[in-house]
């Protein structure tokens, strides 16, 4: 297994093999998840990642998606810019596809 600093394997492992030990394989830590995720793309294991981070990998053929069951997290994210007294134009227009990408999912 691919851990990166988040380490959601234990309860993810937890939450679709409640009732099994688990894997004692090899392990391999990554300090940032795309570190993790270029190790799954060379073929050194398996990583635990968001689709917002593997989403193009998977649909060009990369990465597989092992298991239907996703982890769902109660963490919140934030868009977040420097402070300014004026936006440009390009940070409403992200604001705005990100509005749009969360009221699809």
């Amino acid at each position: 297994m691919l851990h990166d600093a988040h380490d959601f394997w234990p309860r993810y492992l937890a939450a679709v093999f409640p009732r099994h030990a688990q894997p004692t394989a090899r392990n391999l830590r990554f300090n940032q998840t795309s570190l993790a995720i270029d190790a799954a793309i060379s073929g050194q294991g398996i990583a635990l990642a968001s689709l917002a981070f593997v989403g193009d990998d998977i649909a060009a053929g990369r990465l597989i998606q092992v298991f239907d069951q996703p982890l769902r997290l109660d963490k919140s994210f934030y868009l977040v810019w420097p402070r300014k007294l004026q936006q440009p134009e390009s940070l409403d227009v992200v604001q705005h596809w990100l509005r749009q990408q969360a009221g699809n999912s």
